[in-house]
C-alpha cells in the first residue's frame, strides 16, 4: 500500500520514493495506535443511566475486556509499553 502512495508523492515533490516509503512505514503504526487509544478513551466513558445500551451497576458487558486495545499492543511492539 505504500509503494503506489511513495510513487505518486514522489512525483509531485520529487522526494525518492525511498525516502517516502520509509517515512509511510514508519508513520502509519504510530498513526494507528494514536487513534485507537482516542478511540478506546472515547469508548471508556459510561453511557448515561437512561441512554439505550446502558449497564447496570454489577452486570459485565458482554465482549468487555480490561487489556489494552490495539495501542497497547503496537506500543508494546515498537517498545512504547503500557502507560
Amino acid at each position: 500500500m505504500s509503494r503506489p502512495v511513495a510513487q505518486a508523492v514522489s512525483k509531485k515533490t520529487g522526494i525518492p520514493a525511498a525516502t517516502i516509503t520509509r517515512g509511510i512505514e514508519m508513520l502509519l503504526p504510530v498513526l494507528l495506535a494514536v487513534l485507537s487509544r482516542r478511540a478506546a478513551k472515547g469508548a471508556a466513558t459510561p453511557p448515561p443511566a437512561g441512554a439505550p445500551g446502558a449497564a447496570t451497576p454489577g452486570t459485565a458487558t458482554p465482549g468487555a475486556t480490561s487489556k489494552g486495545g490495539l495501542g497497547d499492543l503496537l506500543g508494546s511492539i515498537l517498545g512504547g509499553g503500557k502507560k
